[in-house]
C-alpha cells in the first residue's frame, strides 16, 4: 500500500516569516513618525515651585496686530485661584482659549472651536476658560488653578492658531520656550516627508517581495491537480507509428487483426 504523504504546504517558513517582519517594521517607522509629529510635549525647564511660592496669582494676555499674544509673564502659581485679563488690542476680534491637557502642544490640525479642540484619539478636550473679545474689548476672570504643568492657550478664530496666535502659561512649572508654528512641537518640515517616504517605500518593498517570491517558489510548492480532488487534464493523443516498409494505406493505418 502506498504511504500518504502529507499535503505540501502552500509558502515556505521563509515566506511566513518575511510578511510579520515587514509589518513589525513599518509598525515601527509609523510609531516614529507619530512620535515626531503627533502631539508631542515640547521640553520645559526641570524647575518647579510649590504652592504657595513667589509666583504671581494673575497675568494679563493682550491680543496684539500679527496674530500674537503678549502675555505680562508666562508662569504663575498652582494650587490657588488665578486671575486672568484678556484684552484686545487689535482692529479684529480674538478668544483667549486655555486648554485643559498638562504638558501637551495641541497639533495644528486638530478640530476646535471656542468650546475645546480634539485629541488624535477622538477624545474632546474642553478649555478651562474661553474669552471672546472684539476690537478693544476687555475682560477680566478668576479660575481655579489646575494641576502642576503647563498649559497652551489659543485663538479659535478661524485662521487665527495657524498663523501663529498661541502661547503656553507655566502652573508652578515654567511654561517652554521652543513651542513653534500653529501649535506643533515639531514644525511639518523635511523629517516628516523623509518618515512617510520610507513608510511607503517599505510598502512597495515589501509588495514587490511578496510578488517574486510567489512567481519563484509557487509551482515548487503547487499541489498537483489529483491532490485537489479533479483529475488533470488527458494529454494530446500518441501518434501511431507507420506499417512496417513505412506505406501508409489509404484512409490511415488498419487496425491489427484479430
Amino acid at each position: 500500500m502506498q504511504a500518504i504523504q502529507p499535503p505540501r504546504r502552500g509558502r515556505s517558513t521563509r515566506g511566513r516569516l518575511a510578511i510579520p517582519i515587514v509589518v513589525i517594521a513599518i509598525a515601527i517607522v509609523a510609531l516614529g513618525a507619530y512620535g515626531w509629529y503627533g502631539v508631542v510635549a515640547p521640553e520645559a525647564a526641570a524647575q518647579t515651585h510649590l504652592p504657595g511660592s513667589s509666583l504671581p496669582s494673575s497675568l494679563t494676555v493682550t491680543a496684539i496686530a500679527g496674530f500674537r499674544f503678549s502675555p505680562s509673564q508666562t508662569e504663575v502659581a498652582n494650587g490657588t485661584t488665578i486671575t486672568i485679563t484678556f484684552i484686545n488690542g487689535d482692529s479684529i476680534p480674538h478668544t483667549f482659549s486655555l486648554s485643559s491637557v498638562p504638558n501637551v502642544a495641541i497639533p495644528p490640525n486638530a478640530a476646535y472651536n471656542a468650546s475645546g479642540w480634539v485629541g488624535a484619539s477622538g477624545t474632546f478636550h474642553p478649555f478651562q476658560v474661553s474669552i471672546y473679545l472684539t476690537p478693544g474689548g476687555e475682560n477680566t476672570t478668576t479660575i481655579p488653578a489646575p494641576a502642576l504643568g503647563w498649559y497652551e492657550y489659543i485663538c479659535t478664530q478661524p485662521g487665527h492658531f495657524q498663523s501663529g496666535m498661541f502661547n503656553a502659561l507655566g502652573f508652578g512649572v515654567p511654561a517652554p520656550s521652543n513651542l513653534t508654528g500653529g501649535g506643533a512641537a515639531v514644525q511639518v518640515g523635511w523629517p516628516v516627508y523623509v518618515i512617510a517616504g520610507t513608510i511607503v517605500g517599505l510598502v512597495v518593498l515589501a509588495l514587490v517581495l511578496g510578488f517574486a517570491f510567489g512567481q519563484r517558489h509557487g509551482s515548487k510548492y503547487e499541489m498537483p491537480p489529483e491532490r485537489l480532488g479533479y483529475p488533470e487534464p488527458p494529454g494530446p493523443p500518441s501518434p501511431v507509428p507507420p506499417p512496417a516498409g513505412g506505406v501508409v494505406p489509404p484512409g490511415g493505418p488498419k487496425p491489427p487483426p484479430r
